[in-house]
């Protein structure tokens, strides 16, 4: 039933190319891509459904997903370090008995960023580990993050 069905579909598709039928298709009259032709097993079939239809591998959303976090975890550290310039620079200018006040705001906020921090990059490392895990190669897989080389690195 297979042979038959193939047999009709390209009989089928004959007819209707010789009729000008699917004249005009997009990528009429160019050459099939090489990639298209290579290779006839499971994995090669695979890749080209994803492909096709805009699939990746678990592995490569992670590695997408733990990329979008170390972003926002930079910015974080870039925010909080502008703040912290930013008080640096109010301080200089208030009351003396204010000063003692506003230093110990500062000290406070920027203690409970670094324990946020912290939380994060613990777990945004056990994420890691869990890619590194599922990676199909190690020259993929992740260095864990460390708080301090993050708010060192941020501008």
């Amino acid at each position: 039933m297979g042979k038959d069905r193939e047999g009709g579909m390209e009989g089928r598709l004959t007819d209707l190319a010789g009729s000008g039928e699917l004249s005009g298709l997009p990528g009429e009259g160019r050459p099939i891509p090489r990639e298209d032709l290579a290779g006839d097993d499971a994995s090669w079939a695979a890749f080209r459904i994803m492909k096709n239809n805009r699939v990746i591998p678990v592995w490569s959303q992670e590695r997408i997903e733990i990329d979008a976090e170390l972003d926002r975890l930079r910015a974080r550290c870039r925010g909080h370090r502008a703040w912290l310039s930013a008080r640096a620079l109010a301080l200089r200018t208030l009351p003396g008995d204010r000063i003692v006040e506003a230093v110990r705001f500062t000290a406070g906020a920027d203690q409970r960023f670094r324990s946020e921090l912290e939380s994060a990059v613990q777990a945004l490392n056990e994420r890691i580990g869990r890619y590194d895990a599922i990676v199909p190669s190690a020259g993929l897989a992740l260095l864990p993050v460390s708080a301090a080389a993050l708010l060192a690195s941020a501008p």
